[in-house]
């Protein structure tokens, strides 16, 4: 998510409703907006270096995967829709 500080309200959406569904619906928007994932970052300093290794091996992952799919659909003899040839017979 963006760096932008986010404001997040939780109101009672009838006269029916509890606490306990308003924190579950506060709790979600928490996880999606990664506030606490953020804050945990922030209690523990990171190298840069140490930084910059794990995004250069996310990276590799995301081609290697990217490498592999396209070599299968490359790859003749697994086409489905292959046109095989007919070979030729001697009389």
């Amino acid at each position: 998510m963006s760096k932008r500080p986010v404001n997040l309200v939780e109101k009672p959406r009838g006269k029916n409703d509890t606490p306990e569904r308003m924190i579950r619906r506060f709790m979600k928007k928490i996880k999606k907006y990664r506030i606490l994932d953020e804050y945990r970052e922030s209690l523990v300093f990171t190298k840069d270096s140490e930084i910059k290794r794990k995004e250069k091996k996310k990276r590799k992952k995301i081609l290697d995967k990217l490498r592999e799919e396209e070599k299968r659909i490359m790859d003749p003899k697994d086409d489905p829709y292959r046109i095989k040839k007919k070979r030729k017979t001697r009389n």
